[in-house]
C-alpha cells in the first residue's frame, strides 16, 4: 500500500493546471452523458453540527468524479426518504447510490425472513419487536419492494416497523447501493464522531492507495473446524486478490487454533499503518467478535480445568438469566451427567474465581471497548459475523471501527445472524481493481447485510492495462454485447462479473452458456457464479448439473451443491450424497450430505437405498450403508413418528402446532407438502396456523415437484373471497415465492 497524500495530489493538480472537477471529468455514464449521482441524506440536527465537514465531504465526492445531491431535513419516516430516492432515480438515471448520515429513520422489516440468509426467529415466541425484526436499508436501495407500515417503536423513535406485502417482489434486486454513517454512541458525542469521520472520508478521496496489505481470520466454530473449508476459502481469495501474493505485498491468514493469544495478535495487526483490508469469518454479537474457543487441553490437569470452567460458565449464566433455582438445577444436571463430585464446582461464586474466568474469556474475543482503545488502520473490514452491523444499537462494533481515529473507512456487516455457507466474497475481486465498495455491495441480495461507512470509498486500480475498470459498471450497465465479449476475458474477476451481467440481461436465453461455463471454467469463483445463476433459473440443466457440482474440486461448490440437493428432495441424488457422506475430505461437506440424506431418505416404505460403488472397498461400502440405514431409520422416525404424527393430535395448542410446522422451513421433507397444504386450506384451523403452514410452503422453491403440486392450491386460496384476508395474503406471498425462486439460492 502506497498512499499519496492530499497535499501531493493538490500540488500535482496545480502543476498540471487542472481543477478538481476536470481531473475526474472522464467518469461519465454514456447512457446519460452524466457523472454518476450519489444521494446524501442527513437529518437537520446532525447537519447543524457537521456543516463544515459535510461540505468538505461533498466537495471530495465531486473531486472523485461523482455528482452529489444533498437532502437535509427533520425526517419523519422512511417513506419520505424512499420517495426522494425514487424521484431522483426517475429524474437522473445515472443515480448510483445513497449515503445515510446521522439519525436517518431505520426500517425494521418483518414477514420477510426468506430474504435473509439465516434469520428465522419466531415472532410468536419472541414478542420483542426489535429482536424479531430486521433492520434493513433494502427498504431504500430496492424501492420495488413494497411494505405495509405497522408502527413506530416507542422506545427508539428512529425505528419503524414494516411488513413485506404479498404483492411485492419476493426477491431483492437493488436499484442503487447504500451505506450508513452512524455513530455507535447515542449521546451528543455522536456528532463529534460523525464530523471526524466525514473529514477522514473526505481526505481519503485525495489519496492514491492500492490494496496490497491484508489479513484474514477464521474463528472458532465458523467452519466446524474443517481445515478443508478454510483451505478452499483461501484459494478462492487468492483467485480474487492475486496481487497479495506478489513481492512487496503483505498477507497473513490466521486460523483460531494457531494461538490462544490471537486476540492480542489481531489487535496489533489491525494497527499496522499500511493495512488495507481485514476479513473476519467468525461468530459475533452486536458489540463482539467471537474469535476463540476454550484452549484445547494438553494434559490431565488442563482437561480438568477446561471442564470446570465450562461448568462454571453454564451455571453462572443460568443464575444470571433465571435465578438461583435454575442455577442449582443446571449444576445438578452436569454433576449427574458426568458423575463428578462436589469439588468440581468449588469457587463457583467466589469473586476471585469469577474475576479470573472473566479475564480468561475476555482474552478470547474482541469487544467494542477493545477497538475504542485501538486505532484500526484497515481501510476496509469485512465482518462475516452475526449482528456486528446492528447499527441502531449503542456500541455496535462495526461502527466503532469506522469512528475511531485510525484509518478504517468502511465495513460490511450484518444486522442479524448470518449463515456460514454464504459465499461472502462473491465478486469481491472488483474491489482491488478500483470499484467502489457500494458498487460491489449492490450485488449482495441479503436483507441483513449493510455497508457501514462511506459506500463510495474505493482503492486505486492496480491494473494499468484495464484503467477503465472503475467506470465499467456504469459505462456498460446494460450493454449485453460488451459483457458477452468479457466472457472470454483472461481476467477471472471480469469473467465472473460478465457471467452475472449476461445472466441478468439475458435471463433464460443464457442457460446454455452458464452450463458450459460451469463445466469448463478453471476458476472456482466463476464456476460458482454460473451455478448460482442456474439455480435461479431452475431449468432441467441445473438439476442435471448438481451431480457434477457435488464432485467439483472446490469444497465450497460441493458443500453448496449438497444443500441444494437437500432442497430439491429428489432421490436421483442418493448415490452422490451417499458417496460424500463418508468419504468427502471436508467435514462441512460430509455434514451437508448427511442433512440432505435425512431429507431425501424419509419414506414410509421399509426398503432402504443400498449404495454400491465398484471403486470402494467392502469395508467402505459396509460403513456407508450402515450410515444410510441409520439415517433412514432416524429420518423416518423424525418425520412420521414425531413431526407428522404429532400434527394429527387434536389437543395440540396453536403454539405447539406452530413449533412443528415451522420446522419444515429448514427441513423441506417432500412428504410434508400435502400436510402443509391441508393445514393451510383448513377452515378448522386458526388463521394464524394457516398462515404458518402456507409460509412454510414458500421454502420449497428448489423442489421441482412442489410448484406443480402447490401453486394451483395457493392461487385458489389467494383469490377465494371466502378465505380470510390474512390467509389470502400469505397464500399469495408463497405463490409468488415459488414462482420467483430463492432470493439467493446459495442459501436455499
Amino acid at each position: 500500500m502506497k498512499r499519496i497524500t492530499t497535499a501531493l495530489v493538490l500540488l500535482t493538480i496545480l502543476i498540471s493546471g487542472c481543477s478538481h472537477t476536470t481531473v475526474k471529468s472522464d467518469k461519465l455514464t454514456p447512457e446519460t452523458g452524466e457523472k454518476p449521482g450519489i444521494l446524501v441524506f442527513i437529518d437537520d440536527k446532525t447537519h447543524e453540527h457537521v456543516r463544515e465537514e459535510l461540505t468538505a465531504y461533498l466537495e471530495a465526492l465531486r473531486y472523485d468524479g461523482m455528482k452529489p445531491t444533498l437532502f437535509s431535513k427533520s425526517w419523519e419516516n422512511p417513506g419520505e426518504i424512499k420517495d426522494s430516492i425514487v424521484a431522483m432515480i426517475r429524474q437522473d438515471p445515472a443515480t448510483e447510490g445513497a449515503v445515510f448520515i446521522g439519525d436517518i429513520p431505520i426500517p425494521m422489516i418483518r414477514d420477510a425472513q426468506h430474504l435473509t440468509s439465516a434469520f428465522k426467529m419466531d415472532p410468536v415466541r419472541f414478542k420483542d419487536m426489535q429482536r424479531s425484526s430486521i433492520a434493513s436499508d433494502r427498504f431504500y436501495d430496492d424501492p420495488d419492494l413494497r411494505f405495509d407500515f405497522i408502527s413506530q417503536d416507542t422506545s427508539d423513535s428512529r425505528l419503524f416497523y414494516y411488513s413485506l406485502r404479498a404483492d411485492s417482489p419476493q426477491r431483492i434486486d437493488k436499484d442503487i447501493y447504500s451505506g450508513r454513517i452512524i455513530s455507535p454512541r447515542l449521546s451528543d458525542e455522536k456528532y463529534e464522531d460523525i464530523a471526524a469521520y466525514l473529514k477522514k472520508a473526505a481526505d481519503a478521496k485525495y489519496e492514491s492507495n492500492a490494496l496490497d496489505h491484508a489479513i484474514t481470520f477464521a474463528g472458532h466454530g465458523y467452519h466446524s473446524e474443517s481445515l478443508s473449508a478454510w483451505e478452499d476459502q483461501l484459494y478462492m481469495l487468492k483467485e480474487q486478490f492475486p496481487q497479495l501474493y506478489l513481492p512487496g505485498a503483505y498477507l497473513k491468514n490466521y486460523y483460531h487454533t494457531m494461538s490462544q493469544d490471537l486476540k492480542a495478535i489481531l489487535l496489533d495487526e489491525l494497527q499496522h499503518p499500511d493495512l488495507d483490508l481485514a476479513v473476519f469469518h467468525c461468530h459475533g454479537g452486536y458489540d463482539t467478535q467471537y474469535l476463540l474457543g476454550l484452549e484445547t487441553p494438553q494434559s490431565p490437569p488442563m482437561a480438568a480445568e477446561y471442564i470446570q470452567r465450562h461448568f462454571r460458565s453454564k451455571i453462572r449464566t443460568a443464575r444470571e438469566r433465571y435465578g438461583e433455582e435454575k442455577a442449582e438445577e443446571t449444576r445438578k444436571y452436569y454433576q449427574d451427567k458426568y458423575h463428578v463430585k462436589d469439588e468440581w464446582f468449588e469457587g463457583l461464586y467466589d469473586p476471585e474465581s469469577i474475576r479470573q474466568d472473566s479475564l480468561y474469556y475476555a482474552a478470547m474475543d474482541i469487544y467494542s471497548t477493545d477497538i475504542e482503545e485501538t486505532d484500526p488502520m484497515a481501510r476496509m473490514v469485512i465482518f462475516d459475523e452475526c449482528y456486528n452491523g446492528q447499527f441502531f444499537m449503542e456500541n455496535y462494533i462495526s461502527g466503532t471501527y469506522i469512528m475511531e481515529e485510525g484509518a478504517t473507512l468502511v465495513g460490511v456487516a450484518n444486522t442479524v445472524n448470518v449463515k456460514q455457507d454464504i459465499w461472502p466474497n462473491e465478486l469481491i475481486g472488483i474491489i482491488p481493481r478500483g470499484a467502489r465498495v457500494g458498487q460491489w455491495h449492490q450485488f449482495n441480495t441479503y436483507l441483513e447485510n449493510h455497508v457501514i461507512g462511506d459506500p463510495t470509498f474505493h482503492f486505486s486500480n492496480q491494473d494499468r492495462e484495464t484503467a477503465w475498470w472503475d467506470g465499467i459498471l456504469n459505462q456498460h450497465k446494460n450493454d449485453a454485447e460488451f459483457w458477452e465479449q468479457q466472457l472470454e476475458s483472461e481476467d477471472l474477476t471480469l469473467r465472473g462479473l460478465a457471467v452475472r451481467k449476461v445472466f441478468e440481461l439475458e435471463g433464460t436465453e443464457g442457460n446454455s452458456f452458464l452450463v458450459q461455463t460451469f463445466l469448463d471454467d478453471p476458476s472456482e469463483n466463476v464456476r460458482l457464479q454460473a451455478l448460482k445463476c442456474l439455480a435461479i433459473l431452475r431449468t432441467p440443466e441445473f438439476y442435471d448439473l448438481l451431480e457434477k457440482a457435488a464432485q467439483d474440486p472446490s469444497e465450497l461448490i460441493r458443500r453448496i451443491s449438497m444443500n441444494m440437493m437437500s432442497a430439491t428432495g429428489q432421490e436421483r441424488y442418493l448415490p452422490v450424497l451417499a458417496g460424500a457422506v463418508e468419504s468427502d475430505v471436508s467435514k462441512r461437506v460430509r455434514f451437508a450430505a448427511r442433512g440432505a440424506l435425512e431429507i431425501i431418505l424419509a419414506d414410509e416404505e421399509d426398503s432402504c437405498y443400498i449404495y454400491r460403488d465398484e471403486m470402494k472397498t467392502d469395508h467402505e461400502l459396509t460403513r456407508i450403508n450402515e450410515t444410510l440405514q441409520s439415517l433412514d431409520r432416524s429420518s423416518n422416525r423424525r418425520l412420521y413418528d414425531d413431526l407428522l404424527k404429532s400434527l394429527e393430535d387434536t389437543t395440540l395448542t396453536d403454539k405447539q402446532k406452530n413449533g412443528q410446522l415451522r420446522i419444515f422451513r429448514n427441513y423441506q421433507f417432500p412428504e410434508a407438502i400435502p400436510v402443509l397444504l391441508k393445514f393451510g386450506a383448513s377452515f378448522e384451523e386458526s388463521d394464524y396456523i394457516r398462515t404458518v403452514a402456507l409460509e412454510a410452503l414458500g421454502w420449497y422453491h428448489l423442489n421441482p415437484e412442489a410448484p406443480a403440486e402447490t401453486e394451483e392450491a395457493l392461487l385458489k386460496l389467494a383469490t377465494d373471497p371466502q378465505t380470510p384476508e390474512v390467509v389470502r395474503k400469505e397464500a399469495l406471498k408463497s405463490y409468488n415465492r415459488l414462482k420467483e425462486g430463492a432470493n439467493n439460492p446459495i442459501t436455499p
